[in-house]
Parts: structure tokens; sequence; C-alpha cells
């Protein structure tokens, strides 16, 4: 496939790749149908929103207060597995009810032992290959309580 030859090439010549946000499902697809996955080993790798979703181990879709019925966390498809031992969130305040622990609680405990990372606007978690560092973010604990990643890695 001659996309994929050319994707190739760009990615060799770089050492950084950003993957913006947009259906996380369609990022998803074309990651993976372009061969995109397989060319990251030894980059650094930038998620965006959708982009920082696709780059967990399992793509998690949530919204408390959807527009018709019950807002339900749903494990929607398997991720990249690049961004280990986390679930990120992004723009958590606005599509999760943060305030109400008991619902924050179950959320945690049905996504371990990956730990939900609440990455609102201008929120960092950085992996160093060893341990993530977190600048701005937030992390669900099992009892419902959200503190800032520092506090709780």
């Amino acid at each position: 496939m001659r996309e994929r030859d050319e994707i190739r090439q760009i990615l060799e010549g770089v050492a950084a790749v950003v993957i913006e946000g947009g259906h996380v499902a369609v990022l998803l697809d074309r990651l993976l149908l372009f061969g995109v996955a397989d060319l990251l080993g030894g980059k650094v790798v930038v998620g965006c929103a959708g982009g920082a979703m696709a780059l967990g181990r399992r793509v998690v879709l949530y919204n408390d207060q959807p527009a018709i019925g019950r807002g339900h966390a749903e494990v929607a498809l398997p991720g990249l597995g690049l961004a280990p031992k986390v679930v990120p969130l992004p723009d958590a305040r606005e599509r999760l009810r943060t305030e109400d622990p008991d619902r924050m609680r179950r959320l945690s405990l049905r996504l371990a032992p990956d730990v939900c990372v609440l990455l609102d606007p201008g929120a960092r978690l950085v992996w160093n290959g060893s341990g993530w560092t977190g600048l701005a973010a937030t992390r669900v604990l099992e009892d419902g309580g959200i503190v800032p990643w520092s506090r709780a890695a």
C-alpha cells in the first residue's frame, strides 16, 4: 500500500508524533489501518483529547449527562496500549459528575487496576518509561475522591 510506505518514510524522519483529538474510534481505525501504531516505538508520542484516549490500553467512552437516557461509562475498544496503567479521560469535569464520589468510586473500581486520570484543559501526564509525572492532572481514587496526580502517584 503506497500510503503506508509514505507514512513510514515521514515517521522515520521525526522524533515526535502528535495524535490530535477527534472521534476516537476513527482515530484508532486510521492509526491501525496505516500501520502508524507499529512505527511509534522509540518516539515521543503526544496525545490530545481523543488522541490521548487512543493511547490507553482501552478506550472508555463517558458522559454522565447525555441528552437522552442515562450516562454510563463503557469500555468501547482496545486502545494502542502506549499509555500503561492509566485511563485518560479528557475534558472529564465537563462530561463526568466529579462532585459525586459514589459515581466516581464506581468508575474507578470498574476500570481498575488502571487509574482514571482526569485530563482537563491544561493538564499533562508524562510517561518516562517507568512511571508517570503529572502537571495539573488529577486522579480518581478507589473511594471516589479526586486528588492531584502528584499526591496520588
